[in-house]
């Protein structure tokens, strides 16, 4: 299994180009998935200069409809016209944020599905995309009070601020190899610790070999942060690649307790299981 960071917020290559966004490619088994595609083309561009193919993309997985991850796919499609399209069984509701400003649309900046797209297919749980290669439907907690009051989902054809939003189209990737269990985050919405105990539940008896993606640290606490490095420590991971809406803190949180085994998946980085 290959995994290969297409986009990130951090971007040490000059080559290469960074913003609030995150895509990678995941090779296992001969089946390629783009997942997410950062706020536009520029995911694309990187790809380019990476000599990644995306022409031999075999499916696309969207891990949540926020414009950071859905934002490159009319790029995408204009240029790969018909690849499948998987996304989560809210697809079609608005994104919306709660700031002092009043609400903001935070969903695709684009049509979605756009142009070129088929319609999306919504996977059951444990969906296998390929062998070994599975999708969680909102894998995590659902709570509603245990989740960011910021985000609203509003239900097409309605009007005013929505509901909370819990995420019901948030899409985790799993890939069984021969070393455990690897565990793929967008954002990691519901909560990255639930979200890996899910996946683990859901594999009864296999070791958990890597979690790697966004974390969603974003606004935490010290104390949220550092107690979230210690749970994630308790379910054993061989090593975690961090991205995204982790954060700089909650990276410092991670290598804490990690140590070694943790570092930053950045634009250009690529893992191998």
């Amino acid at each position: 299994m290959t995994i290969t960071s297409l986009m990130d917020d951090y971007c040490p290559e000059k080559r290469l180009r960074g913003e609030h966004g995150l895509s990678m490619l995941v090779e296992h088994g001969g089946f390629r998935v783009l997942f997410d595609s950062g706020q536009g083309p520029a995911f694309m561009e990187n790809a380019n200069a990476l000599g990644v193919g995306l022409g031999a993309v075999d499916a696309v997985v969207l891990s949540h409809g926020h414009y950071d991850h859905s934002g490159g796919l009319a790029a995408f499609y204009a240029a790969y016209p018909g690849k499948p399209l998987w996304a989560g069984p809210s697809w079609s509701a608005r994104k919306l944020a709660a700031d002092p400003a009043g609400l903001i649309d935070i969903g695709s900046p684009v049509e979605f599905p756009p142009p070129g797209a088929p319609e999306p297919r919504v996977p059951v749980d444990r969906q296998e995309l390929a062998p070994g290669l599975f999708v969680l439907v909102a894998a995590g907690e659902g709570d509603p009070s245990k989740l960011n009051p910021r985000f609203r989902v509003r239900a097409p054809g309605t009007e005013g601020s929505g509901e909370p939003d819990v995420f019901a189209d948030e899409l985790t990737l799993v890939a069984d190899t021969a070393g455990g269990l690897v565990v793929l985050t967008g954002c990691a919405h519901r909560g990255i610790v639930a979200i890996v105990r899910d996946a683990l539940a859901r594999f009864p008896g296999k070791p958990l070999r890597a979690v790697l993606g966004g974390f969603h640290l974003v606004k935490q606490s010290g104390e949220r942060r550092s107690q979230t490095a210690r749970e994630l420590s308790a379910l054993e991971p061989g090593l975690l690649r961090c991205c995204h809406c982790t954060t700089v803190d909650g990276y410092a949180a991670l290598k804490a307790v990690f140590g070694e085994r943790a570092s930053w998946f950045h634009v250009g980085s690529r893992v191998e299981f």
